[in-house]
């Protein structure tokens, strides 16, 4: 924690040197590796090559979310209550990560005869090793820093490096089998040889990649970045720990508008694939996510500045909106017209640059709310909950959606499929990803934690550190 400045009890900003930021943001980048054919690619996967259906592949994510939601404020309370030499949060991150590497590999290659159950079961263990990683690592970054602005920047740096994993999980794919990518496949194979095609292929590059970059960046930042553990922990039960979302109001605001807005991106990327290749009929569509995520790690810096200067708050709704609007000129676009599909794309990554930094960040300064009303600082639960949020709307929009296409008589594994069938992708892809991302930002407006009201939590938590101090 940062000094406290003794002439009027505040927390004066004082800026994390760049070389422990890209140290902390270095795990998200083999992170979001694996997170990324978690999300696009191996729904479809498991609901086509393996056979299991689009119905069944909706219940299978639901059922493995619903035990997620279980686990993830149990580690994110339990990580709250760790202590060691290492800290509060290292000790999972290096218990964790060999658990996720190994249990990854079942999950991203499976065997050609695996089982709904067995899918259930591998999905949910991965989950519950995702969570004893990410869940550490993103209340670490609450920890830190302390300041309004400089969390957000440590945000920057950790979103940063999951947006340059999204590059590296589609960049593998984009060069293997995306036809836009062919001319750079013949130049490193000209005579036509290197790896199958298949999605099984790609998920073992994918895993291959994963493996070797998540041993490194954990070591690098566990090494370099302090994990600065308070004199005494939280000894609340957990029965007050579940009760974080009913005291702590900018907290619920900040999970509602969440949930709702990620509800929304994550049924896009879920329909994604299909979208783009049966309705808009453009087969480069690894192209465009590639391309909207190469916008998104440029624009990092842009968001920084626009919440700094206009607040975290205003810069979370810009970010929701641009997205809505985006989905809605999706839905607008003729088939095969790549041009428009990509301008529409870059102007997509602009927004998700913003909703990727600004929700953690945001959250870290509701725990400072709730440390004033509690008089512990619980960033691990906090930051489980969105986490669970995220994981939550990452089961419902792929069960929800590939339930509704399933109605609509939609079959991916079809040469062809009805005009109403095609029309219904299109509203399940867009018009209702659209809807809802703006009813998030319509919900995050009501946020009440401006840059003011938070400095004056920060002055009243020193000053009661000041006075335990006097006190002792």
């Amino acid at each position: 924690m940062p000094k406290i400045n003794h002439d009027d009890g505040s927390y004066p900003e004082q800026p994390m040197p760049r070389g422990i930021l890209f140290a902390y943001g270095a795990p998200a980048v083999p992170l979001q590796v694996l997170l990324t054919p978690l999300l696009i690619f191996l729904p479809t996967f498991y609901a086509t090559d393996l056979g299991l259906g689009l119905a069944a592949v909706g219940t299978l994510f639901l059922l493995a979310r619903a035990w997620d939601a279980v686990t993830d404020p149990i580690i994110g309370a339990l990580s709250d209550r760790t202590k060691s030499r290492l800290g509060r949060r290292k000790p999972w991150i290096i218990a964790g990560t060999p658990l996720l590497m190994i249990t990854s590999y079942f999950v991203l290659v499976p065997a050609p005869d695996m089982t709904l159950a067995t899918a259930v079961f591998l999905i949910g263990l991965l989950y519950v090793c995702w969570t004893m990683v990410f869940i550490p690592y993103q209340s670490w970054g609450a920890e830190i820093q302390s300041g309004y602005d400089e969390r957000t920047r440590a945000a920057g740096f950790r979103e940063g490096g999951a947006v340059l994993g999204v590059l590296v999980g589609i960049g593998i794919p984009l060069l293997l089998i995306d036809p836009i990518a062919e001319p750079v496949r013949n130049l490193v194979w000209p005579n036509g040889t290197g790896l199958d095609a298949s999605l099984r292929s790609l998920h073992l590059v994918i895993f291959v990649t994963f493996i070797a970059l998540l041993p490194i960046a954990s070591a690098a930042s566990c090494f370099f970045v302090p994990d600065t553990m308070p004199k005494q922990l939280p000894r609340f039960s957990w029965k007050q720990t579940a009760t974080i979302l009913v005291r702590n109001k900018p907290f619920q605001r900040l999970f509602a508008g969440y949930f709702v807005a990620q509800l929304g991106f994550l049924a896009f990327l879920s329909a994604v694939q299909m979208l783009i290749t049966r309705a808009l009929e453009i087969e480069a569509f690894l192209f465009l996510i590639f391309l909207q995520n190469i916008v998104a790690v440029l624009a990092v810096p842009l968001w920084l500045r626009f919440a700094k200067r206009f607040g975290k708050r205003e810069a979370y709704c810009a970010s929701l909106l641009i997205i809505s609007v985006g989905f809605f000129a999706l839905a607008l676009i003729q088939p095969g017209d790549l041009a428009m599909a990509v301008a529409v794309f870059l102007f997509n990554g602009l927004g998700s640059s913003g909703k990727l930094i600004l929700p953690a960040s945001i959250a870290a300064d509701t725990v400072d709310y709730d440390t004033l009303k509690t008089g512990s600082s619980e960033a691990g639960s906090h930051l489980a909950l969105l986490n669970m949020a995220n994981k939550a709307t990452f089961a419902i929009s792929i069960g929800v959606t590939f339930l509704a296409l399933s109605v609509t008589g939609f079959d991916p594994a079809a040469s062809t499929n009805s005009e109403a069938s095609v029309d219904g992708l299109l509203i399940v892809g867009t018009l209702v990803p659209a809807f809802l991302v703006l009813s998030g930002m319509l919900i995050m407006w009501g946020y009440p934690l401006s840059k003011s009201r938070h400095s004056i939590i920060q002055r009243r938590l020193a000053r009661r550190v000041l006075r335990s101090r006097a006190d002792a």
